[in-house]
């Protein structure tokens, strides 16, 4: 009798322990990556660490050709939740996070990017969310936002809106979400046919924001950072060009929810377009109005008391700008770092300097609406390529600038007006017709619309495509797309990522000038050009160095850390498990960090006879024996 009850329990728990092996996590986190062996395991071990430990790690390695695949093989073999999908060759995001979802067996999807650092109890406090609030479709939170360009920087604190009718709005305007911090539904997807959409590249999570709200979903906010995030950058330009145009049809589509004519949204300020928004939800009612009245007052300082403001229609952009009368000072309402002085407003002629893009004038209404008055580059007009008084302006754009044409009154030649360097030949001018040919871009057809009052470039004929850009070395690393738009003969082009911007540098072969592509009123003169070293003195920032990086093909800013180390400070060269890299080890308080990933830190516990023992934050205790010019490398391998 004692051996059938001992059999019966074992078999019992038999049962019970094939069941838990059996049964799905509550959780799916869900992260792709590709080539970013260096970041990699600091946002892994960063979930595995997480006080909620019911989850699987779904990673898809999207044809990496790094260390990653030996990476996500020894994590795989240490923890039992990691699961490894593999794509070859590399599919792209959309792919991989789509394959994502599809292998998710938890209730709730956690979305992860590859650089990023969850805080420790982010899982415990979006699960507990998601079953307090079963009507909850996504839920975002927080984070830190941590620039990888000034690791100096403290992380900043950022919020996301509440409550969802909030984020509704907001999102009618931009992308307020980051996509790392969000939690889905699955249910809700599946019940839905919700996936990630190949139409909308670079603005993926957008759209499916988007999805959820057109199926009646609620996207919810908990407001608490718990994630710290580092936007990547270091994507092609024509990535964000593509990024810009998913994220404007995105916009439009949101639109239709309270209009019939997205294009309107356009040509509106964010004021204007909620007290449109405002007046036809009064009828839909598909946001609670008491929010809407809310938030059009914060788009509207004229609402909220705040007398001293001016709205302006500039060149490309279209808000207010708030002014502080005594200091005689001024910013703009979305944008508060573009700062200035107001020089005067007389005769409802408002002059003002700022502080990056020198005067401009607006004429103003009574109700401080101004608009940018065509004579207000009176200086570029006068001191551009041609010294002429009486000439002819008329606003123009193709497919990377929104500019003026300041044409000469014989109608032969013009420059644009914010970049005065940039002249042309006009060729012909007949039947709203105006061919062009840019003394470094070559011919160019703008087709003359009476809607909008404006010049817009054509597409390139196949004349013109096969006038392709041809630049000197080191050369650069242009697909065919990149040459057809940037079709030259004379000026080189040269991919350039600086430690505050990525931009294309337009180098002149003779004159040596210098501007940059996307802010031409960046300008300076190249003081020295060969080989992998390029100099260059701005005519605002000074001089800089740039040295030509063979792995990436474009110019990287060198900033030159002195190599000299203090006994406060100590600069070594470490070779890790997975990685090699730079610690920057402070002796004095007894902290450091990796140079290419600051937020991998940690504390020393000693350094003497060059051995370094210290504790990651991340990864434990661990030991480096180090040689007299401070290459160390790993002693424990744990």
């Amino acid at each position: 009798m004692r051996k059938v009850f001992l059999f019966f329990v074992f078999a019992l728990l038999l049962g019970v322990i094939c069941f838990l092996l059996g049964r799905p996590p509550l959780v799916s986190v869900v992260m792709s990556t590709y080539n970013r062996a260096d970041v990699l395991p600091t946002a892994i071990l960063s979930v595995l660490k997480q006080t909620y430990q019911d989850f699987e790690f779904i990673i898809i390695d999207d044809g990496s050709t790094d260390e990653t695949p030996e990476i996500l093989k020894k994590f795989a073999e240490r923890d039992h939740r990691i699961v490894i999908l593999t794509n070859k060759p590399n599919q792209g995001l959309i792919f991989s996070l789509n394959r994502g979802l599809k292998a998710a067996r938890g209730k709730y999807i956690a979305r992860m990017d590859d650089d990023d650092v969850m805080i420790p109890n982010r899982l415990e406090h979006q699960v507990r969310f998601m079953k307090a609030f079963p009507q909850t479709s996504i839920l975002a939170t927080g984070y830190y936002y941590k620039n990888r360009k000034r690791p100096e920087m403290k992380p900043i604190p950022v919020s996301c809106p509440i409550p969802s009718d909030r984020i509704l709005l907001d999102l009618l305007f931009e992308n307020i979400l980051a996509h790392p911090t969000i939690m889905i539904r699955k249910s809700f997807l599946e019940d839905h046919h919700l996936q990630y959409d190949f139409r909308f590249k670079g603005a993926e999570d957008y759209d499916l924001y988007r999805q959820v709200i057109f199926n009646r979903g609620i996207i919810s906010c908990f407001p608490k950072p718990l994630m710290v995030y580092s936007r990547k950058g270091d994507n092609p330009f024509l990535f964000y060009i593509d990024q810009s145009k998913s994220a404007r049809s995105i916009k439009n589509l949101l639109w239709r929810l309270f209009s019939d004519d997205p294009q309107k949204r356009d040509n509106l300020s964010k004021c204007d377009a909620l007290k449109l928004v405002s007046e036809k939800n009064k009828s839909v009612r598909y946001v609670d109005q008491n929010i809407l009245e809310s938030v059009k007052e914060e788009a509207c300082p004229s609402t909220i008391q705040k007398p001293n403001s001016f709205f302006l229609s500039h060149t490309g952009w279209r808000d207010y700008i708030i002014t502080d009368p005594e200091k005689k000072t001024f910013y703009r309402f979305s944008l508060p770092l573009e700062q200035g002085k107001i020089i005067s407003f007389q005769d409802n002629i408002l002059q003002v300097k700022w502080d990056r893009w020198g005067e401009e004038a607006f004429s103003c209404d009574l109700q401080h609406n101004c608009r940018l008055r065509k004579d207000t580059h009176k200086e570029a007009v006068d001191e551009g390529p041609f010294n002429l008084k009486d000439v002819e302006i008329y606003k123009a754009k193709n497919k990377i600038w929104d500019d003026y044409f300041v044409i000469s009154k014989d109608h032969s030649r013009l420059y644009r007006q914010n970049h005065p360097r940039e002249t042309a030949s006009i060729l012909s001018w007949s039947n709203n017709e105006l061919r062009l040919k840019w003394l470094y871009w070559g011919e160019e057809l703008f087709i003359y619309d009476p809607a909008t009052n404006t010049f817009i470039a054509q597409k390139t004929t196949k004349d013109e495509e096969k006038d392709i850009l041809s630049s000197q070395r080191p050369k650069t690393s242009f697909t065919k797309s990149d040459k057809d738009i940037f079709s030259s003969k004379k000026a080189n082009l040269y991919q350039t990522e600086h430690s505050l911007w990525k931009d294309f540098l337009v180098i002149h072969p003779t004159e040596k000038w210098v501007y940059r592509l996307f802010e031409p009123r960046e300008q300076g003169q190249v003081l020295y050009q060969k080989g992998d070293l390029l100099k260059i003195k701005w005519d605002r920032w000074g001089e800089e160095r740039f040295v030509w990086d063979k792995t990436k093909k474009r110019y990287i800013q060198n900033k030159e850390q002195s190599s000299k180390n203090t006994a406060e400070e100590k600069i070594l060269t470490v070779k890790h498990r997975f990685w090699k890299d730079k610690l920057i080890v402070n002796l004095k308080k007894k902290k450091f960090h990796r140079k290419s990933n600051p937020q991998d830190t940690g504390t020393v516990i000693s350094f003497k006879d060059n051995i370094l023992k210290v504790n990651w934050d991340l990864w434990g205790k661990e030991t480096f024996v180090c040689d007299e010019e401070l290459n160390c490398s790993l002693q424990n391998d744990k």
